[in-house]
């Protein structure tokens, strides 16, 4: 797996986590099909910046937090071994 794919998805666990815990009511939106909010954050958070910062500076601007791999473990974690698991 190319290291640079790997970053982005320990970068986007956090960046979700983080997002999730501001707007809580984002999972119902997605339900309904709305990704308004998502997108308006992800815009303001992320995108605004372009290319300005590396991204351990931007997710650390984005998220207030320094890049952990936290985030990515807790969801491999709920995904794989979940007693909840239906896959």
């Amino acid at each position: 797996m190319d290291l640079r794919y790997f970053l982005g998805m320990i970068c986007a666990a956090q960046l979700w986590n983080y997002i999730f815990k501001k707007n809580p009511q984002i999972s119902s939106q997605f339900r309904n099909g709305n990704f308004d909010l998502l997108y308006s954050t992800v815009k303001n958070l992320v995108f605004r910046h372009g290319k300005i910062y590396p991204p351990l500076v931007l997710i650390k601007k984005a998220t207030s937090e320094s890049l952990s791999t936290n985030y990515f473990v807790d969801f491999l974690e709920k995904r794989y071994l979940s007693e909840n698991d239906t896959n």
